[in-house]
């Protein structure tokens, strides 16, 4: 995953129904678990493709937690 696909993998994955957001300065976690088993179920199938399509991301981990920072998605 390139720096500038950090945009449209956020948006790809709030489309499943998972929360992202930043944790800290350089963190960022997926949380489906308050969905019921068959909607994580759903979410984990459709983040899989999501991986597929965006590859490597672990690189980026500061850059997707600044962007999610940047558009107001962090927990305090």
């Amino acid at each position: 995953m390139d720096k500038e696909q950090i945009p449209a993998f956020v948006s790809a994955v709030l489309r499943t129904g998972a929360d992202i957001n930043a944790v800290g300065i350089g963190r960022y976690v997926i949380d489906d678990a308050h969905r019921s088993v068959w909607k994580r179920w759903l979410v984990q199938r459709s983040m899989r493709g999501i991986n597929n399509q965006f590859g490597e991301r672990d690189h980026l981990q500061v850059e997707i937690a600044g962007y999610l920072r940047s558009i107001g998605r962090f927990l305090s």
